[in-house]
């Protein structure tokens, strides 16, 4: 069988959240005006107005070739980018605005004859991934082969090292699974990529469709709150059947920081406060009394929060586990071993290795919080 990176084989991703196709395009030049005095772009148009399609479906162009995505339409003149200028000054210039027409699915009830409609939800739409191939390669010197003659000791250095290899393995398909790598690179697309307002991921561009965009939020230097958990569960759940996130990772030090927070509130409070609805548990068949003043597990709005060793310094992830998934074209197995030269010495090599990848059907289903305090 070829490998994937030759043949150029790809997964096809169905996509029930909207149409990768472009279903209709209406360019209109002119001359904006922004208004940087607030935390959004705002662009006002001089003559003309803004469709209502355009909201959350498409993006303007600047001569200097910077891409905006729309965030919403405020009136049929104004409508607010999704990110912030990157200048402090602006002068009036042109401008291309780039839109989608909304193709609404025909339901309702039906005479005799009646002609059914169709709608966007009759074309299948699709994301295309590239597979990625992953490995560990393993050695063992001859010499030690040598020493440890025999097969059950030999088993145990090949054990070891297969053990190791597994280990490391792991740690790489955990720390890309966290990574920023988009189309194109060697390793998996990364939640990080799927977290972003921009970029090319499963060869859409994320500016054009609203349910494409992910969400990110850059909380500067701020402990986790409750504010921050509420912002990000309602993004990620806009579209779809607004089913939230089912899973939230953080780093360890981020859920620290957020324990030691609730644990004053709860268990200390300001001097004088009750809490009516905290309250302490015995065991009646024990002499001793134990209270325990800590947390034994997280979850907000239902939906559990873990800490994990390989997520980045300072970040929390709303992961949505309906809309990504680890697809695999070839389960990892080994080489066995072989009897190489390398380097002027005398190595017995085994590499472990499989092909796999990261897809997502929507990426608005996913959020990241970035910049949090650590404990």
């Amino acid at each position: 069988m070829a490998l994937p990176s030759f043949d150029g084989r790809s997964i096809a991703e169905p996509l029930e959240l909207g149409v990768v196709g472009e279903e209709a395009a209406t360019y209109a030049a002119g001359t904006i005006a922004l208004d940087i005095a607030v935390s959004k772009v705002i662009v006002t148009l001089t003559t003309g107005t803004w469709p209502a399609d355009i909201a959350n479906r498409g993006y303007i162009t600047l001569p200097d070739t910077k891409v905006y995505a729309i965030a919403s339409r405020t009136s049929n003149t104004v409508i607010v980018l999704e990110t912030d200028y990157e200048s402090t000054t602006f002068t009036l210039q042109s401008y291309t605005a780039t839109y989608y027409t909304a193709t609404v699915n025909a339901v309702g009830s039906y005479a005799k004859d009646t002609t059914w409609g169709a709608g966007s939800g009759d074309v299948l739409g699709a994301a295309n991934f590239v597979w990625k191939m992953y490995h560990s390669t393993l050695k063992i010197h001859n010499m030690d082969a040598e020493v440890n003659k025999g097969r059950e000791r030999l088993f145990d250095i090949v054990a070891i090292k297969m053990r190791n290899g597994m280990r490391g393995l792991r740690k790489t398909l955990a720390t890309d699974f966290y990574s920023s790598q988009a189309d194109g690179g060697n390793g998996m697309v990364g939640l990080r990529a799927i977290c972003a307002e921009t970029g090319l991921v499963g060869d859409i561009q994320k500016r054009k469709y609203g349910w494409w965009q992910g969400n990110v939020k850059a909380a500067g230097a701020v402990d986790l709150s409750w504010a921050l958990l509420n912002e990000m569960w309602f993004k990620t759940k806009k579209f779809g059947n607004a089913d939230p996130a089912t899973l939230i990772l953080c780093s360890q030090g981020v859920l620290q920081k957020y324990e030691d927070n609730l644990s004053k509130v709860v268990v200390t409070g300001a001097s004088g406060t009750g809490y009516p609805n905290i309250y302490m548990q015995m065991q009646a068949d024990k002499a001793r009394k134990i209270f325990d003043g800590g947390f034994a597990g997280f979850s907000f709005k239902q939906i559990p929060m873990t800490s994990d060793l390989f997520c980045p310094t300072g970040n929390l992830f709303f992961v949505n586990e309906n809309y990504i998934h680890w697809r695999l074209l070839k389960a990892f197995e080994s080489t066995g071993w072989q009897q190489l030269r390398s380097q002027g010495k005398d190595w017995a090599q085994l590499t472990i290795f499989g092909y796999g990848a990261m897809t997502a059907a929507a990426c608005n289903k996913f959020g990241q919080i970035s910049g949090l305090n650590e404990a």
